[in-house]
């Protein structure tokens, strides 16, 4: 859903990450699937991905991410899809993952 922000946010009531989202510029490649994702956002216990595709809630897969940055950061985590929404010809994926010390 798309705020007066003009940023992308869960509808209200959806929320289920502890920790704050910090918008991110970067990509993921979810392992044993075509092309490359581009993040949205990103927590310590989780990430968001834009993908042309959907995926199914429950899955789990191996995401290879790399956030732009100073210095910039790549990181290989195992992740589960807790959500898999259509917006605008794309779909917003969120994925729960361990990223505690991935995020500052």
């Amino acid at each position: 859903m798309m705020r007066d922000s003009g940023r992308f946010e869960p509808p209200f009531g959806s929320e289920r990450r502890g920790q704050a989202r910090l918008p991110v510029r970067g990509f993921a490649v979810v392992q044993g699937r075509r092309g490359q994702a581009q993040a949205v956002d990103i927590s310590a216990s989780g990430v968001c991905l834009s993908l042309s595709y959907p995926l199914k809630v429950g899955e789990t897969y191996r995401l290879d991410l790399e956030i732009h940055g100073e210095p910039p950061r790549v990181r290989s985590v195992l992740a589960r899809v807790c959500f898999c929404l259509a917006s605008n010809g794309t779909y917003r994926i969120g994925f729960n993952c361990a990223l505690a010390d991935f995020v500052d």
